[in-house]
C-alpha cells in the first residue's frame, strides 16, 4: 500500500508486496481546499457502499484500457476520502492509498472540468510533491472527476506518466469517455447499495411491526382477562347479594360480599387508569406541575400505605434517609406519588419473604442537587432478558408472571415517561434472579423556598401504621341542583349528598336544570351549588354552564363528568364551571369539593344580603 510517512521514527517494517513514501514535511506545496459542498460529497461517496471493497473488473478493465489507449504507464480510479485518497483499480502501481494532503485528485474534484497538469516539476501545486520529487516520480498526470447523477464529485479516473507530456483532444475525449464509463459503474454502486438499504430497512420495518402486532396482541389478551376478572367478580357477587337479599349472609360474608366488589371495581378503575395515563402520555397531552412538594410527609404516607400489606406476607420494611434532604422540594406530587406506589406495589407484589427498604438521598451532579431514591426488594428477581423488555410498553418481563400475580404492565412504562417528563429517569439499578431487584428514581432536587433540611424521618411512620386511619365526615348544609341524565348516578351521588346534610334536588338535563334555577331565584330560595354532568341529551353541562355565566349568574358549577383528560378539565373550566371531578366518584372528594364551594356561595350570599 502507498502510505504517507510524517516522521522518521514513524517508519515500520514493510509487508511484501507495499509500496510506501515517506514524507518529512519539509515542502511547500498547498493542500488542496476543501470543497464546499464536503459534507454533502462525503455523505454521498459513504452512500456508494466502496471503499475499501475487493478489486472489481468493472473498473480494472477502463484502468487497462485507458493506459492502453493512452499509452501512459499509471492509470488509477481514485476516490477522495477525508483523509485520504483510495485507489479502487490501479494499473502501474502497487498501491491503494495516499494521503489526501498530497493527492493531486483532491485538487481535481473542485470542477467538473478535467485536471490537466503537463509538468509537475514546474507546476506551483505540485512542484515539491513527494510523489513528484519521490517515488513514483509523477511528471505529469490528467484526471476527469468522477460524478453521480446528483452532481457530487467523488474522486477521478487519471492517467499518470513520469515524463512531461501533451494531450490531444482525441486522447482527451478519450479519456473523458472512460471516465464517464467509471461514473456510471460508480453510480450503480450507489444504487446497488441503496436498494440493499432499503430491502434491509423494509425487513426491519417488518419484523417490528411484527413484534409490536404480537406484543399489542399479548397486552389486548391480558387487558381481557384484567377487566374481566374483576368484572366476574362485581356481576358475580351482586348477584349473590340480589338471590339471598342478604338474609342468608352473615354480616361478616356480606361486608366480605361488598368489599370483594369494591376491591374488584377499584382494579378495574387502576386498569382504565393506566391505560388513559399512556395515552395522555404518548400523544404529549401530560402536564407536569412544579409546586412544593413535601418530600419527608410522601415518603411516610408511601410507607403507612404499604407497611401493613408487608406485613401480612412476613416482609420487613423500611424508609430511611442516606443523606439530609429538603422537607419540600419543588415537583409534583401526584406524580412523585404515583411513581413511588407502582415501584414499592411492585416489590410487596413479588417479595414473599426478607425485606423491602426505601432508601432516599441528595446526590449531586456537577452544581445540580439530584434527589436519588431507590426502592430495593430481596424477591424474585430478574434475569438480564427481562430486565432488557421490562420498561418497554404492551410487553411483559415474563407472561408467566402476569398469570401469576396479574397487573397489566404499563405500570413501569408509565412510571419512566413520568420521570422524564420531570426531568429524571427511573432505571433498574441491579436485579438477579432469586436475589431481587432495585429501582432508581433519580429527579432534579429543587427546595421549596423556605424549607429546612431533615436528617431522618423518625418514627412516625411506623407508629402512624398502627393506628386506624379516620377519614373526618364532611358535612354539607344547603341546596344542591344535581343535573344528570343517567337513573343509575342520580341515586348513588344524590344518597352520598343527601347523607352529607344537603338538600338534592335532580334535574335530568340542562334544559329542565336551567328551568330549575330560575324558578329557584324567582321564590327566594336559591341553590348553592350546580353539580352537573357535562354529557346530557337537551343541553349538555358546557351549553348549561355558558348560559348562566352569559346571564351573570354567579352559583358555583362542579363538572362532573367521565372524561379524565387534561383538555377535559380546560373545556370544563372554560365554559364557566367552577371546579371539575371525575366519574367514577370518589366519596371524599366529591364531599370536599361541594363543601369548598358551598360555603364559597354562602358567603357570596351573605355579602349580597348586606
Amino acid at each position: 500500500m502507498i502510505r504517507g510517512r510524517e516522521a522518521v521514527d514513524d517508519l515500520r517494517p514493510l509487508s511484501d508486496g507495499d509500496v510506501y513514501f515517506r514524507f518529512d514535511r519539509d515542502f511547500t506545496m498547498p493542500a488542496a481546499p476543501i470543497p464546499n459542498n464536503e459534507a454533502q460529497r462525503m455523505a454521498a461517496l459513504l452512500s456508494c457502499r466502496v471503499l475499501d471493497t475487493e478489486p472489481d473488473s468493472a473498473f480494472d478493465n477502463l484502468t487497462q484500457l485507458a493506459a492502453r489507449l493512452l499509452a501512459v504507464p499509471i492509470c488509477i480510479v481514485s476516490l477522495v476520502d477525508s483523509k485520504r485518497q483510495w485507489f479502487k483499480s490501479c494499473v502501474g502501481l502497487r498501491a491503494t492509498e495516499t494521503p489526501r494532503d498530497a493527492a493531486f485528485c483532491a485538487h481535481a474534484i473542485h470542477s467538473s472540468e478535467p485536471l490537466i497538469i503537463e509538468d509537475t516539476a514546474i507546476d506551483s501545486r505540485t512542484y515539491d510533491n513527494p510523489l513528484v520529487t519521490g517515488e513514483p516520480f509523477i511528471r505529469f498526470y490528467a484526471g476527469i472527476p468522477l460524478a453521480l447523477a446528483s452532481g457530487e464529485l467523488l474522486g477521478t479516473l487519471c492517467i499518470i506518466d513520469v515524463k512531461p507530456r501533451q494531450l490531444n483532444v482525441y486522447q482527451l475525449a478519450t479519456l473523458r469517455t472512460l471516465a464517464g464509463q467509471a461514473s456510471q459503474v460508480l453510480r450503480l454502486y450507489q444504487q446497488t447499495a441503496i436498494a440493499k438499504f432499503n430491502a434491509i430497512e423494509a425487513a426491519e420495518s417488518q419484523h417490528n411491526a411484527e413484534l409490536a402486532s404480537h406484543a399489542k396482541s399479548e397486552f389486548l389478551a391480558n387487558m381481557s382477562h384484567e377487566i374481566r376478572t374483576p368484572l366476574t367478580a362485581i356481576l358475580g357477587f351482586a348477584d349473590v347479594l340480589r338471590e339471598t337479599d342478604g338474609q342468608s349472609l352473615s354480616t361478616e360474608q356480606r361486608l366480605q360480599t361488598l368489599d370483594t366488589i369494591r376491591d374488584a371495581g377499584h382494579h378495574l378503575l387502576s386498569v382504565i387508569n393506566d391505560i388513559l395515563d399512556l395515552s395522555k402520555i404518548e400523544a404529549a397531552k401530560m402536564t407536569i406541575e412544579h409546586v412544593p412538594t413535601p418530600l419527608t410527609s410522601l415518603l411516610r404516607e408511601v410507607e403507612r400505605v404499604f407497611r401493613p400489606r408487608a406485613s401480612c406476607k412476613g416482609v420487613r420494611f423500611a424508609t430511611a434517609l442516606a443523606s439530609p434532604v429538603p422537607e419540600s422540594i419543588l415537583s409534583d406530587p401526584t406524580r412523585l406519588r404515583q411513581i413511588l406506589v407502582n415501584i414499592v406495589g411492585n416489590a410487596i407484589k413479588f417479595t414473599e419473604q426478607g425485606s423491602i427498604s426505601i432508601t432516599a438521598q441528595m446526590a449531586v451532579d456537577g452544581e445540580a442537587g439530584r434527589l436519588v431514591i431507590d426502592v430495593a426488594d430481596t424477591g424474585e428477581g430478574m434475569t438480564p432478558g427481562q430486565s432488557e423488555r421490562l420498561f418497554q410498553a404492551f410487553t411483559q418481563a415474563d407472561n408467566s408472571v402476569t398469570r401469576k400475580h396479574g397487573g397489566t404492565g404499563l405500570g413501569l412504562t408509565i412510571c419512566r415517561r413520568l420521570a422524564r417528563l420531570m426531568g429524571g429517569d427511573l432505571t433498574l439499578a441491579q436485579s438477579a434472579p432469586g436475589k431481587g431487584s432495585t429501582f432508581r428514581l433519580d429527579l432534579p432536587l429543587i427546595a421549596a423556598a423556605g424549607t429546612r433540611m431533615v436528617h431522618g424521618l423518625g418514627n412516625d411512620a411506623e407508629a402512624s401504621s398502627r393506628k386506624a386511619l379516620v377519614t373526618p365526615v364532611t358535612k354539607l348544609a344547603g341546596r344542591i341542583l344535581l343535573a344528570e341524565d343517567g337513573p343509575d348516578n342520580q341515586r348513588l351521588i344524590s344518597w352520598h349528598l343527601t347523607k352529607a346534610g344537603a338538600s338534592v334536588h335532580i334535574a335530568e338535563n340542562g334544559v329542565v336544570a336551567l328551568e330549575m334555577l330560575e324558578q329557584a331565584e324567582a321564590c327566594g330560595e336559591p341553590f348553592d351549588l350546580l353539580l352537573s354532568d357535562m354529557q346530557m341529551p337537551e343541553m349538555d353541562g358546557y351549553t348549561l354552564a355558558r348560559t348562566l355565566r352569559q346571564r351573570a349568574s354567579r352559583i358555583p358549577i362542579v363538572a362532573l363528568t367521565a372524561h379524565a383528560m387534561s383538555e377535559d378539565r380546560e373545556k370544563c373550566l372554560e365554559a364557566g364551571c367552577n371546579e371539575y371531578t371525575t366519574k367514577p366518584i370518589d366519596k371524599a372528594h366529591l364531599l370536599a369539593t361541594c363543601a369548598k364551594w358551598m360555603r364559597e356561595s354562602a358567603t357570596q350570599q351573605a355579602a349580597k344580603a348586606a
